[in-house]
């Protein structure tokens, strides 16, 4: 019996996505998560590792380039590269989310350029992961972490770390086994880090960070909001309603306010590409502007925010004005004619005493350097005045240049000839200046190369044969640094050798544990009829204490709990050998008269 109220048609199931519908966290805020935190806590729903949500999900559905991607460029998942913006919709397709972008500085790419803006190591608050654990929230990491401006918690005041404060590594943002919260290479929880609020002796620093931290904040908050990309022309507006309005039209009272580069500045009003976030930070903090106003409207000059800045301007230009001018000290020609004698005369003496303390050093300076060292800017008069400093000076250089002439010459005659940086190394001279001085010299040992590499691989060749025949024979990872060169170019250059030292290692080291295991076994063996004997329960631990008492170096529990395992082992083994020989046996038919015999 059917009823007519019954609906028998199958009912509409809601779409369907590929991973988890995850929620981002802080979206409209200026905590908004990044987007490679949102992809780790992804991997982490669903209990598989980073590395395998990207090969296996992820890289498989891009349409193009880049299909592998290193670690080194996934930063710029959290910033404005343009290749990372496929990603978002591969995510959001997986994921059945439409807000992935609010994770990025994607809805300020009409505005900002990707050059400078994000970090390439992972920074952290630890009060900030400490706090969230403690309420038991999901722990994550803040895009305003990500950017490189950022030094410190707009919340706690405190330094960003960026260390891990257990293995002391620092980690890139996104990497095969990264978790939010815990350190990439040793697994250390990262809000256990001690962050300690900033120092009062450098209040100045501490405020800048802390403003551009909190403006910072307000942009990511105002991104995700942002119905369609900010043009660019509110902040070229802007800034030319401040040179005229507030610099009386000079563009230079702007950029020396602001401390930038005229270029700079020029690029920042005239360019039509987007902007650099470091230099636009750098023209707010300096101004203190807000640049989410700068950028998103038009400021009347009637607002309070160009009183500030005017002040600034001003206050700037009139310490311009009143510097004192550069002084450089003329030249002793130029001195006379507005000099006394005395003056004429003690700037005589104080070129000449320069130039005989520059003789007395074992190493001089040329006689330019040294009147140039005493504050005058000519050396022309100098040698007019003291030529036969000038000449011991010049002799002096004579004898250490044919010093080195010996040295390289000398050097040329040895077998194998040593390279011109070693030679420098050991005259204490720069390289480029012994090959200035004495080119041919220099280029006879530069030929002399393939003699001198093939007189290193047979010292190198020596050395392992050598290193083949110690006992115990060392590991090729130990021995490599001890020859000054990598175990991957000695597997190269020397591979039979390589694979010799390798061999004997590995024998020597099974050896070794193979004697270990059986000291062990004979120690364990009587240990534990001693203590069945005294009617206790042989435990690893009690198997152990006796073990120790006969034998300090036998200290090993893992060890003990293997010899118990391998002579349970072969205690069963026995035994089944026993009963296989005792069913292997034939069986004899008895007859009913012997039953009955007695």
């Amino acid at each position: 019996m059917v009823y007519d109220s019954w609906d028998l048609e199958p009912a509409e199931s809601p779409p369907r996505s590929r991973l988890y519908h995850l929620r981002p966290i802080g979206i409209g805020t200026p905590e908004v998560e990044s987007l490679t935190s949102y992809v780790m806590r992804l991997a982490e729903a669903h209990a598989v590792s980073t590395r395998t949500l990207i090969h296996k999900e992820v890289l498989p559905l891009l349409p193009s380039i880049p299909l592998h991607p290193t670690p080194l460029t996934l930063h710029s998942l959290n910033g404005l590269g343009n290749s990372f913006g496929q990603w978002i919709v591969v995510l959001e397709k997986l994921t059945a989310r439409t807000d992935l972008r609010s994770l990025t500085l994607l809805p300020w790419s009409t505005v900002f350029c990707s050059y400078g803006a994000m970090r390439r190591h992972k920074a952290w608050c630890p009060q900030c992961l400490r706090d969230r654990r403690n309420l038991s929230q999901p722990c994550y990491e803040l895009l305003l972490w990500a950017l490189s401006l950022t030094k410190i918690c707009r919340k706690h005041s405190v330094p960003l770390a960026d260390h891990c404060p257990c293995c002391g590594k620092r980690m890139l943002l996104l990497l095969g086994r990264s978790r939010p919260g815990y350190c990439t290479f040793c697994g250390w929880w990262l809000g256990d880090c001690n962050a300690q609020p900033c120092k009062s002796d450098c209040d100045r620093d501490n405020e800048v960070q802390a403003w551009s931290a909190g403006v910072l904040g307000e942009l990511l908050a105002i991104g995700s909001t942002l119905n369609r990309l900010p043009p660019l022309a509110h902040l070229q507006n802007n800034l030319k309603r401040a040179i005229e309005n507030l610099a009386a039209g000079k563009q230079a009272a702007i950029y020396r306010a602001t401390d930038m580069i005229q270029g700079s500045f020029f690029n920042l009003i005239n360019s039509t590409s987007p902007r650099s976030l470091p230099l636009i930070m750098q023209l707010c903090q300096n101004l203190r502007l807000p640049p989410a106003r700068l950028l998103l409207e038009e400021i009347s000059i009637d607002d309070p925010v160009w009183t500030i800045a005017r002040e600034i301007i001003r206050t700037k230009e009139a310490a311009f004005t009143a510097r004192a001018p550069v002084v450089h000290q003329s030249t002793a020609v130029r001195l006379w004619p507005t000099s006394s004698t005395e003056e004429r005369e003690a700037a005589r003496q104080k070129v000449k005493a320069a130039l005989e303390a520059n003789l007395e050093r074992q190493m001089p300076q040329s006689f330019r350097a040294a009147v140039r060292s005493s504050g005058y800017r000519c050396f022309s008069s100098a040698r007019r005045w003291f030529p036969q400093l000038g000449a011991a000076i010049k002799a002096k250089h004579k004898r250490r240049h044919q010093r080195y002439a010996q040295r390289l010459r000398a050097a040329l005659k040895k077998q194998p000839p040593p390279r011109v940086k070693e030679i420098a190394l050991q005259l204490e001279i720069p390289t480029d200046s012994l090959r200035h001085l004495f080119p041919a010299l220099c280029l006879a040992l530069d030929a002399a190369e393939s003699e001198r590499r093939r007189f290193e691989k047979r010292q190198l060749e020596e050395q392992l044969k050598e290193a083949l025949a110690e006992d115990p024979p060392p590991p090729l990872k130990i021995l490599a640094p001890r020859l000054g060169h990598s175990d991957d170019f000695l597997k190269r250059e020397f591979p039979e050798l390589c694979c010799r030292i390798c061999d004997h290692s590995l024998m020597y080291r099974r050896t070794a544990i193979q004697q270990k295991n059986s000291s062990y076994q004979c120690e364990v063996r009587q240990a534990m009829a001693e203590i069945t004997g005294l009617g206790k329960r042989p435990s690893p631990r009690n198997i152990l204490s006796v073990i120790t008492r006969r034998n300090p170096t036998l200290t090993s529990t893992a060890s003990v709990i293997l010899a118990m395992k391998t002579l349970r082992d072969q205690v069963a083994t026995s035994e089944g050998k026993c009963d296989a020989q005792f069913r292997k046996q034939p069986r004899i038919r008895q007859s009913g008269l012997e039953l009955l015999q007695p």
